[in-house]
Order: C-alpha cells, then sequence, then structure tokens
C-alpha cells in the first residue's frame, strides 16, 4: 500500500516559528540545560583567558615574521632562538603578563607547523597581540558552537541533546580544555570538518564534491593530520561504488592543495618555505614530543614499551581493519524491507568519524588536545537508527561510549580524589579512541520494516 507523503504533514496543526521557540525553550528542562551550555562556554572561556596560550603566541609569532628582516627560514635553528628571544623584549616591554609567560615558555621557538598555517594567522592578525589573542578566544569558543551545533543538526539529534554536548564538551571534555589553555588549532579543524560535511551532504550543487575536495585540500594543507580523514572517505565512496565522487573530490583536492601551497609561498616570498617544513618534520627531535609533554599517540606508548617505531605497524592495522569494517558494511547492505542503520544514513559523518579516530591512533604525536576530534565519534554513536533497544549491541556500544567519556573527561574523578598522573591521562585517552573505534565498528542489527518499503 503507497503511503501518501503529504497527508500526515497537511493534517498537522501549523505552528508559527515563535512557538515552536516557547515549545523547545521554556520548558523547566530546556532552561536548565540552556544555561548549563552556557556554562561551560565560560569555563572554557575562562580557560583560556587564565592560560598563556603558547601555541597560539608562536602561530602568532611566525605569522608576524615570514618576511622578518634577516629571517630567511623560519624552520632553521637560528631563526628559532632569534625570534624567541626579539619577541621575548618585545613581550616585556608591553607588560602583558600573559604574552610574556608565552614568551618565556617559548624562548627558543617550536616551528613544526605548516606555512600555510602560518600564512593564515600573519594575513589575520593584526599585529597587536591582546587584540588578536581576545579575537581567537572567540573564535575558538565560535568554532566549538558551529562544530558541535551544526554536526547535532546533520545527525538530526534535537535541540535538547545539542545543548547537552555543548555544555559537556566544554564543562568537562578535557581535550576541549587542553586546546583552550594552549591556543591550538583542533576547535577550528572540528568546525571546518563539519563546514565540509555540510557541503557535501546538503549543499544544492550537482559539483559540490569538486568545491568540498577543494575545501579538503585546504584543510590537508593547514594541518596535514586529516589525511586520513580523506583517505576513509576515499575508501567509503570506493565500496559503496562511488567512483564519480571520488574522482570529483580528487580534482577539488588538487585544486585547494595547489591554491594552498601558492598562498603560502606568496606570504613567504618563497617557495622554499614548503620544502623547509618538510626538512623539519625530518629533523623533529624525539625529546620533544614525549608522553610527559603530553603527546598521548598510541603510538607513543608503544615505541616507549618496545623501543621500536611502531606508528607504521599499527597504521597498517588500523588501516586493514578500516577497509574490512566498510567492506562488510557493503556485503550487509540493507534489503527494501530493512531499516538503515545510521552508518547508511549518514555515510560521510560515519567516515570522517573514523578517520578523526585514526589520527590519534596510527601517528607518532597525537597532543591531547588532539582527541577535539573524537567529539564526532562521540555525536553520531548517540544515534539509534535501526538499533533494538537493549540488544546486546547497543549495551555494548553504549559502555564503550560511556567509558569513553569518562576517560577524556576525568574531572569527576579527580573530584573523588583519584589521582591521574600524565601517564595514566595518557593511556585513558588511547583507551578512549580504542573504545569508539569499536563502537563505531559493531554494526547494530536493522529492524524489518512492516507495512510499507524504504523509499
Amino acid at each position: 500500500m503507497k503511503v501518501n507523503k503529504g497527508t500526515a504533514s497537511d493534517a498537522m496543526p501549523k505552528h508559527k516559528p515563535f512557538d515552536t521557540i516557547g515549545r523547545i525553550f521554556f520548558k523547566p528542562e530546556a532552561i536548565l540545560i540552556l544555561l548549563l551550555a552556557l556554562f561551560g562556554l565560560s569555563v572554557a572561556w575562562r580557560t583560556s583567558s587564565i592560560n598563556s596560550e603558547v601555541d597560539f603566541y608562536q602561530f602568532w609569532v611566525v605569522g608576524q615574521s615570514m618576511n622578518h628582516p634577516g629571517i630567511n627560514n623560519v624552520y632553521s635553528d637560528d631563526a628559532r632562538e632569534s625570534l624567541g628571544t626579539e619577541f621575548l623584549e618585545k613581550a616585556k616591554d608591553s607588560a602583558n603578563l600573559g604574552r610574556v609567560a608565552a614568551a618565556e615558555y617559548r624562548k627558543k621557538l617550536e616551528t613544526y607547523s605548516s606555512p600555510f598555517l602560518y600564512a593564515l594567522f600573519g594575513m589575520f592578525s593584526t599585529g597587536n597581540y591582546e587584540i588578536d589573542i581576545r579575537n581567537y578566544r572567540l573564535l575558538m569558543l565560535a568554532a566549538l558552537i558551529f562544530g558541535i551545533g551544526n554536526l547535532c543538526r546533520l545527525l538530526n539529534h534535537s535541540w535538547m541533546t545539542t545543548l547537552g554536548a555543548i555544555a559537556i564538551f566544554t564543562d568537562w571534555f578535557e581535550p576541549v580544555s587542553s586546546d583552550m589553555r594552549v591556543g591550538n588549532v583542533n576547535s577550528l579543524q572540528l568546525a571546518a570538518l563539519v563546514a565540509y560535511l555540510r557541503i557535501v551532504t546538503q549543499m544544492p550543487w550537482n559539483y559540490r564534491d569538486i568545491l568540498g575536495g577543494a575545501f579538503l585540500g585546504l584543510l590537508m594543507a593547514f594541518k596535514p593530520n586529516l589525511v586520513f580523514v580523506a583517505g576513509v572517505l576515499g575508501v567509503n565512496w570506493m565500496f559503496n561504488g562511488q567512483i564519480r565522487r571520488l574522482w570529483f573530490h580528487a580534482f577539488g583536492f588538487a585544486i585547494g592543495v595547489i591554491a594552498a601551497i601558492l598562498f603560502a609561498a606568496a606570504s613567504f616570498r618563497s617557495p622554499h618555505c614548503w620544502t623547509d617544513w618538510i626538512s623539519a618534520l625530518h629533523s623533529m627531535p624525539g625529546q620533544i614530543i614525549t608522553v610527559d609533554r603530553g603527546n598521548f599517540s598510541a603510538a607513543q606508548f608503544l615505541d616507549g614499551l618496545f623501543g621500536q617505531n611502531t606508528a607504521i605497524l599499527l597504521a597498517v592495522i588500523f588501516s586493514g581493519l578500516t577497509i574490512a569494517l566498510f567492506w562488510s558494511r557493503e556485503q550487509n547492505a540493507p534489503c527494501e524491507k530493512e531499516a538503515v542503520t545510521a552508518a547508511e544514513e549518514f555515510p560521510e559523518v560515519f567516515a570522517v568519524s573514523i578517520g578523526c579516530l585514526l589520527i590519534v591512533l596510527t601517528t607518532r604525536l597525537a597532543w591531547l588536545h588532539y582527541y577535539v576530534l573524537t567529539i564526532p565519534a562521540f555525536l553520531f554513536l548517540l544515534r539509534t537508527v535501526g538499533v533494538p533497544s537493549f540488544g546486546i549491541r547497543f549495551i555494548l556500544r553504549q559502555i564503550l561510549s560511556a567509558s569513553a567519556l569518562v576517560a577524556l573527561a576525568p574531572a569527576p574523578l579527580a573530584c573523588l580524589g583519584i589521582p591521574l598522573s600524565i601517564h595514566t591521562q595518557g593511556v585513558l585517552a588511547v583507551y578512549a579512541a580504542l573504545f569508539l573505534f569499536f563502537a563505531l565498528a559493531i554494526f547494530p542489527r536493522r529492524v524489518k520494516i512492516i507495512g510499507h518499503r524504504r523509499g
């Protein structure tokens, strides 16, 4: 029997926009969650304002110094020392305590970020540190709100769930606190990935995949750790038979990368900035990426145990598991009388969530604030489309998700007086990423649709 889709909507009472707002926001529970979200944002703002934000300081200094007299290569040891000393003196003259603290910490700069990142910081800088740091704090908060809010809308979460997610991930979530403390760019990456998902899933344009690919190319040039996201998206389209989308993305990706290379070269007034950066990455000393300094990558822990570089082995293992996961999903594609699962309803969100987890599970470098990129996995796992309530898969997914959240939000444990060393925090972070990966890998059983067919 064919269902007239217009009948139900026509029969429903029409509500004005203000009626909808009233139904959502003027309930006691909604007001409480809204206040918690606002409190979480205020905590995030305070976290950034009372810390020296040493990463932002470094981005800002290099952004001011791309064409500094006597500096030909910001990635050289001489430039790192001379710029650190020069801007320390300027910080002392400014009498800004936060700037002085950051300059003292960065007496010698650690310039290992991409030229495109530094070029963007230089372009959007006013040259006034106090104004720029304030603007950057506002940008980070706006990025968090945009990323969490729009991802929840993409996944069809309610407004109540969205506000609750903002409250949790800005107040309790330690990776966000770390990102705000040091002034890094992971909140911006989260927002940019959500913007990318908006482009490729909702933009009404036949060639949106080209635009999405170009945007993804710019993001890769900004911070190359997103290569895993691009790779998982490619695997997704290959197994789904969407080769046309893959080629469109590859074409747009090349455009984005070339544009970023040319823009950075023009900003540095030399194309050698890219080769200088690659050389700097190869020569990065191991003592600046230890667990004691906050590098919570799985490879770093295994390297310490076995005395060998395990990043390549982990990349091979998790890449294989990811390929097997998408192959298995394609082999178990739903028939017309089965409800689709969340992974099948939101394939790009699912792929991005997996790719973000691979960033912290397979690379040699994963600072605590990199775990901001686990937020898509958490929000995706809130979806229960096609999952029988209280089924074994459902229960296991909930246990894994809750355990991961506790591991990355250790504030309640600290309140209970449970001491957590930096090594313990790192192990918990790695376990959280593993829990999320396997929670996503557990396919929920589909439910039969009775009475009508899909579509």
